[in-house]
């Protein structure tokens, strides 16, 4: 019967180090995804990026018998306006991903909540 206790005991002790072990992925994990989210405010669209978007909405523009790629007549044209489609580009950037992000965070606080709650009833039947 004592060996039994003892395996019993030892169970689940192994079942509480592996959901500290959890806990704490999962508060990583929580802290890497707030750092992404910080890090969006930082992020400005390329000109690479802003370019490829551009001529793949828009047709080229022929001027005089030659073709030009759209971002190319843009910049070359009205360079503000080019700007202006950078900065919404980048917004909308950013809050698709933050919506996103924070959607994820949301999910990682409810699977910590949860095991912290395991957690505890574990510990408490002891």
């Amino acid at each position: 019967m004592e060996n039994t206790n003892k395996e019993i005991l030892g169970a689940l002790d192994d079942d509480l180090k592996a959901l500290k072990e959890e806990i704490k992925e999962k508060k990583l994990e929580i802290k890497e995804k707030e750092e992404e989210i910080e890090e969006l405010e930082d992020y400005e669209m390329s000109d690479d990026d802003l370019d490829d978007m551009l001529d793949s909405c828009y047709d080229e523009v022929e001027v005089m018998g030659e073709k030009y790629p759209m971002s190319e007549v843009l910049k070359s044209v009205d360079e503000g306006r080019y700007e202006d489609c950078r900065d919404d580009e980048t917004n909308n950037y950013i809050e698709e991903k933050r919506s996103e992000f924070e959607d994820e965070l949301e999910e990682l606080n409810e699977e910590l909540e949860q095991l912290e709650d395991d957690y505890e009833e574990e510990f408490n039947d002891e």
